[in-house]
């Protein structure tokens, strides 16, 4: 799987969609336990959804910072890392 994602944004490099400066395997390497560690978070109730799906989209902004090519361009809520779902309190 990271090979794939590696591929990818070694892809995404050669068409100037991410900075040439990132290391594609590293950042593979992260989205990958990043993915897995907040679905991990969710499951076990630490977290929502919605900060889950900030902190992806937060970075993939970072690796894609040229809007309209990357991932579907949702907008991202300012408060959504800060905000407590009341159900984990």
């Amino acid at each position: 799987m990271i090979d794939v994602v590696a591929a990818q944004l070694r892809s995404a490099q050669a068409t100037g969609a991410t900075p040439a400066r990132l290391d594609p395997d590293l950042e593979a390497f992260s989205l990958i336990a990043m993915s897995a560690g907040l679905g991990t978070s969710v499951l076990g109730g630490q977290s929502t959804p919605g900060q889950a799906q900030a902190v992806i989209d937060y970075h993939l902004d970072r690796l894609f910072p040229n809007p309209g090519q990357h991932h579907a361009g949702r907008p991202v809520k300012e408060d959504a890392i800060r905000r407590t779902d009341s159900s984990l309190r």
